[in-house]
């Protein structure tokens, strides 16, 4: 739980994994692009969508498009 975030601006996850690293629970629109964004810049993909979350509408972290759920984005180590 100490390495775990959750983070709903685009500049502040890329800082985290960058220089923090752990886990950052974020909104995610669906788009592979969004997702490529974030690894260009941090090496971290989506590790995985959370089974047992609830339905939390947002915004996505890259593109502000209509988000349903949060998912985790962490580096591969």
């Amino acid at each position: 739980k100490n390495n775990s975030f959750i983070v709903d601006d685009y500049k502040e996850v890329i800082r985290i994994l960058k220089k923090d690293g752990g886990y950052v629970y974020s909104h995610w629109c669906g788009d592979e692009a969004c997702e490529e964004k974030v690894a260009s810049k941090t090496k971290a993909t989506i590790r995985c969508l959370p089974i047992d979350s609830q339905v939390e509408i947002g915004k996505c972290v890259v593109c502000a498009k209509k988000s349903e759920q949060r998912v985790i984005f962490a580096k591969s180590y």
